[in-house]
């Protein structure tokens, strides 16, 4: 039986926030199924750290995003596979990334969802994380979904690249998305930092927003986990659109920033865009989200938390189907980055499944 509280420090879909501090606590499918991920812990109490921080031995925490997120509704699924093969119970809190993370590295939870760009402004105590006092390293454990970040423009505009942008309104969707610091970034690639004008609204505004003129271009989240958002078919039934491209430059610089990810997409892929300033396809930012942890979870319980959801794909993609990727092995690490350490029960997995890169650095617990 699901229970599931609307948060309380939450509202908004993509909405990130600086704040600190634990959100509402919710139980989530509290009757477990058989055995399987997850299963262990009881018999491994304290390789969780202190139950004052960690939860009780039977019941661990996962920082899930917004309520109303595409985050969210995945780990309700994550979630339920996990306790349908354990006794044991996951609960789920509704925080932004950056205060998931926090809440995991100041050893109040267990995990957390955040984009490798959040995971390394963590390790270096910087953005959000400059003032938070920190009892752990983050470390990654899978990837999560991906969202392919871009702008359209109206076709009858002069818009190509995102360097025709100096000085132009723009809506990249809501102020504070965890999306929009790495995308900022690129720009500054091929814009100087006063060039940039944002004109932040919310996603369901985007279609108005360009058909009205408030904006010269419009965008965000293009494409998340294979899935096209519903807010960005509505902009492309709306107005004629053109999907900006980056120049050469640029690409360069976003694929040399460690900070930074960026892919190459089939057109074909990408929607019912009318025009493209690329052909064929179109080089995409991506915002990389990761299942973080740190050395707070013991190796054995990861590991076996990964064996469960690596052995029940076809579940996870029948309860959502942004699980559709993880069909794909090399998709279990295709968001993690060698920036960071990766868990040393992820690293176990991953390597004995054939799909380990060497250069990734493994953590200790």
């Amino acid at each position: 039986m699901l229970s599931i509280i609307p948060a309380e420090n939450q509202t908004m879909t993509f909405r990130e926030s600086n704040s600190q501090g634990s959100g509402t606590r919710r139980s989530f499918l509290r009757n477990a199924g058989a055995v399987g991920a997850l299963g262990s812990l009881g018999a491994l109490s304290g390789c969780l750290g202190d139950e004052e921080e960690g939860g009780a031995d039977n019941q661990y925490t996962f920082g899930a995003g917004p309520s109303d997120s595409m985050s969210f509704a995945m780990a309700n699924q994550f979630a339920h596979n996990l306790e349908s093969n354990s006794d044991h119970t996951v609960d789920l809190t509704s925080q932004p990334s950056s205060q998931a993370l926090s809440l995991v590295l100041g050893g109040e939870n267990e995990m957390a969802w955040a984009t490798s760009f959040i995971g390394q402004q963590a390790a270096d105590a910087e953005g959000p994380f400059a003032d938070v006092e920190m009892n752990y390293t983050p470390m990654q454990i899978m990837s999560y979904y991906y969202m392919r970040i871009g702008l359209v423009a109206p076709v009858d505009s002069d818009l190509e690249y995102y360097s025709d942008l100096a000085n132009e309104d723009f809506a990249p969707g809501p102020a504070g998305a965890s999306f929009y610091p790495p995308f900022e970034m690129a720009l500054q690639e091929t814009l100087s930092e006063d060039d940039i004008s944002p004109r932040h609204m919310d996603v369901s505004e985007l279609a108005d927003g360009l058909a009205e003129e408030r904006a010269v271009a419009a965008g965000g989240p293009l494409k998340m986990n294979a899935i096209i958002p519903a807010f960005m078919e509505q902009t492309y039934s709306q107005n004629d659109c053109r999907l900006l491209a980056w120049d050469d430059d640029a690409i360069d610089g976003i694929q040399s920033n460690p900070m930074l990810s960026g892919v190459y997409e089939s057109n074909d892929e990408m929607g019912d865009i009318q025009e493209f300033t690329s052909s064929d396809e179109t080089f995409v930012v991506s915002a990389d989200f990761i299942v973080f942890g740190s050395e707070q979870v013991s190796a054995d319980v990861v590991y076996e938390m990964l064996d469960t959801l690596w052995n029940a794909r076809d579940e996870l993609e029948e309860g959502h189907a942004a699980f559709a990727p993880f069909h794909d092995d090399e998709f279990w690490v295709e968001n993690l980055t060698t920036e960071l350490p990766v868990h040393p029960g992820a690293a176990d997995f991953f390597e004995e499944h054939g799909i380990w890169n060497d250069d990734f650095e493994v953590g200790e617990v």
